[in-house]
């Protein structure tokens, strides 16, 4: 492939990218979900978003908002976004950088996959961590022998770093009408 036909084909893959993620965005604002917020970062930079994850009720981490970004690639949706916590989560699937141990953001990922769907399977992995396949094997390990420290740790950070009262659910950048 001659480098003219490479540039063309990479601004092409760009372009259909951004026209599926200003699609999503359409979609996120108007028909809102209760369960997050996602926007891009800026009106500049679509290919970066921060979204805000409610935590599910009756887990460790209810009542917690967690900010979570998300890198999407030139390629997408054929190649899934780089995931991560922002907010620090006592959990056995992220690291302490905030990286996600997630089959959908991995050898799962397919191009049907949208914004919500990422967000809402982090959520559901918040409800539903998977210890035995842990990013993070001592909490992991907590987590299978001792339920009741794994959860009242949970808890304590969710209080400490994702219940900050001075949180106003307002994204740095929304769709004009």
């Amino acid at each position: 492939m001659s480098r003219k036909s490479l540039d063309s084909y990479s601004k092409k893959t760009r372009s259909n990218a951004l026209k599926r993620l200003k699609i999503e965005l359409a979609e996120l604002s108007y028909a809102p979900m209760p369960e997050f917020e996602a926007s891009p970062v800026s009106e500049e930079d679509f290919f970066e978003w921060n979204a805000y994850i409610h935590g599910p009720a009756n887990s460790p981490y209810e009542n917690g908002i967690f900010k979570f970004n998300m890198k999407f690639p030139q390629n997408y949706p054929f190649s899934p976004p780089e995931c991560k916590f922002i907010t620090k989560i006592y959990h056995c699937n992220v690291n302490s950088l905030g990286l996600v141990c997630v089959d959908i953001l991995k050898d799962s990922w397919i191009p049907s996959f949208t914004i919500s769907s990422i967000l809402l399977s982090m959520r559901t992995l918040m409800s539903d961590p998977n210890p035995y396949h842990p990013l993070v094997g001592t909490i992991g390990q907590i987590f299978i022998e001792n339920r009741e420290l794994h959860d009242d740790t949970a808890r304590d950070w969710t209080s400490k770093y994702a219940m900050n009262s001075s949180y106003k659910f307002s994204l740095p950048y929304s769709p004009k009408s």
